[in-house]
């Protein structure tokens, strides 16, 4: 590969559809069509890729967000989408879709689901955050259960805090033993650290703790914690989270406290997943074990930042390549990045309009979707493709999708 960094310039769509919000390119081999929604208009759009004139447009009554295939169906007939309220199924003949699993919780009427994908065991892992009209996007608390036997059991809400940052430590702890049954037990709170918030089971030493200058209860709290569990008789709000969900179970939460979640994938081994947080403007990266059953418990360990990007836009959606090389869309910059295995910047795709929202592979072409750019002016060039599909060559082939197990 070559030493030099790349660049490639795209100057005209492919097809321009105006998209408020056009997301989640998904390639069908089978029909040489490239399907990809509207989230704002609540359209989803499927094109020939080799015909831009040959469009198939369906229209929901809730925004639709991302889409997958399901194992042993065939995808002209049906597909996974996730809708306003979870994972469901829909019949492309009659545009009528079916919930099989939905997120629940206190406030779920103003959040939706976000991007997402299916992992190697078949599961989907899919984000969520404040719906459109809903108010500023903004990461929501989550209600975990602590439980140390040294100590007694207490109930925390795991808030918005990262290393370093200067965001408010809000709640109280409470040294006394309360019934988790209860309905006021969720009263009694204290904010834990993103250890605890990600399930992670080891919570930081009291010298550790106090070398991240916690304030002084919190200090505490994290000396004496246990182990940390999701405790079953809260019903957490679950804006600005990241859920795995199956057929046969409800959503699981994986990581709380976001945002904007973005785009989850695998590299070409399966044995690291990558997840954005883009308003973090982080791409997070977990060693990952392919092996387990889809029923198991999936172990999230060695979280490190892959990539952190610096500049005026985030990072949107992304594809793997089968080199492990991942292009990233940066909205509010006009490109694509190509990212490196290691996490460096070998790369980029320059694109005739600003907001830019996802990428997919067809054959060694990669297809970029767009959102409309609000801001630009009257016939301004980003302006006049905002929200357009485009397609570019990059002369190598993306990994495969993994496909739902229904």
């Amino acid at each position: 590969m070559s030493s030099e960094f790349q660049v490639w310039e795209v100057k005209t769509p492919y097809l321009n559809l105006h998209c408020g919000l056009g997301e989640g390119p998904y390639y069908e081999p089978a029909t040489q069509t490239v399907r990809f929604v509207d989230i704002k208009n609540k359209k989803l759009h499927t094109v020939s890729s080799n015909d831009p004139a040959d469009l198939v447009t369906l229209s929901f009554d809730e925004p639709v967000t991302v889409t997958a295939d399901i194992a042993g169906v065939d995808p002209k007939d049906k597909i996974l989408i996730g809708a306003k309220q979870g994972l469901a199924v829909l019949d492309r003949k009659t545009g009528e879709y079916e919930y099989i699993s939905k997120m629940e919780g206190e406030g779920v009427d103003r959040i939706r689901s976000n991007d997402g994908a299916v992992d190697p065991q078949g599961r989907f892992w899919m984000g969520s955050m404040t719906d459109f009209g809903k108010g500023d996007f903004r990461p929501e608390a989550s209600v975990v259960h602590v439980a140390d036997p040294g100590w007694g059991d207490f109930n925390v809400v795991a808030a918005s805090i990262e290393w370093g940052n200067r965001r408010e430590y809000q709640g109280k702890r409470t040294n006394d033993r309360m019934d988790t049954s209860s309905s006021s037990a969720a009263a009694a709170v204290v904010i834990v650290l993103p250890q605890v918030r990600n399930n992670l089971p080891t919570p930081p030493s009291r010298q550790a703790a106090r070398s991240r200058r916690l304030p002084g209860p919190l200090t505490t709290a994290y000396a004496k914690c246990m182990y940390v569990q999701q405790t079953a008789q809260t019903k957490p709000i679950r804006s600005g989270s990241l859920l795995r969900f199956t057929q046969t179970s409800p959503p699981q939460l994986a990581l709380t406290s976001l945002t904007i979640p973005n785009s989850v994938g695998w590299s070409p081994d399966q044995r690291t997943m990558y997840f954005t947080h883009s308003n973090a403007r982080e791409v997070l990266a977990w060693d990952y074990d392919p092996s387990p059953s889809p029923s198991s418990v999936v172990t999230l360990s060695n979280k490190r930042i892959f990539y952190q990007h610096v500049g005026s836009g985030e990072p949107d959606g992304f594809r793997v390549d089968v080199e492990g090389n991942i292009w990233h869309a940066v909205y509010g910059e006009s490109r694509v990045l190509k990212l490196s295995p290691e996490g460096k910047l070998i790369g980029e795709v320059r694109l005739p309009t600003r907001n830019i929202t996802c990428v997919e592979f067809v054959g060694e072409e990669l297809f970029i979707t767009t959102a409309g750019d609000d801001g630009a002016a009257e016939g301004e060039e980003s302006k006049v493709n905002g929200g357009a599909l485009f397609r570019v060559d990059v002369g190598v082939r993306g990994v495969g999708h993994d496909l739902f197990r229904l």
